[in-house]
């Protein structure tokens, strides 16, 4: 009897320990949920840390504008190609822009980068025809494909 006791507590200790470390792993996901919303035109994402790898938008004609919200720090590789409509970018937390992400979006006028932008990759802007001429890259910025 005593030792049947003995298992079951050991089996309620270790099952407390995997519930507590999931609950723990689970907050430590919700807090870093980056998510996104349209109305009117404006996309705006919000949240902290990297754009999740399946929030892409290509070809979305609906569209207009983008606005990444303090704290998302990556734009996903091919994330935006293709958005025929969209004229307007603003972000200022990003450090990372995949490559391919903004590649025809041939509307693409007014561009805003913030002072943590490290990296674009290969082929952002390819075929943005009312892209700027002229950009300012902020000073810490470290590469281009």
């Amino acid at each position: 009897m005593k030792k049947i006791l003995k298992i079951g507590l050991v089996v309620l200790a270790v099952t407390m320990m995997v519930t507590s470390f999931y609950n723990f792993r689970t907050e430590a996901k919700t807090k870093n949920k980056v998510t996104y919303t349209l109305k009117k035109g404006t996309l705006t994402i919000k949240g902290k840390g990297n754009m999740p790898k399946k929030m892409v938008f290509k070809g979305n004609k609906k569209i207009k504008k983008v606005v990444i919200k303090n704290g998302v720090t990556s734009i996903n590789k091919s994330a935006f190609e293709n958005c025929k409509n969209l004229e307007v970018l603003n972000f200022k937390t990003v450090e990372s822009i995949g490559s391919h992400a903004f590649k025809w979006c041939t509307s693409l006028k007014d561009v805003e980068f913030g002072k943590n932008l490290k990296s674009i990759g290969a082929a952002a802007f390819a075929y943005c025809e009312e892209f700027p001429s002229e950009i300012t890259l902020p000073g810490g910025f470290e590469s281009i494909g």
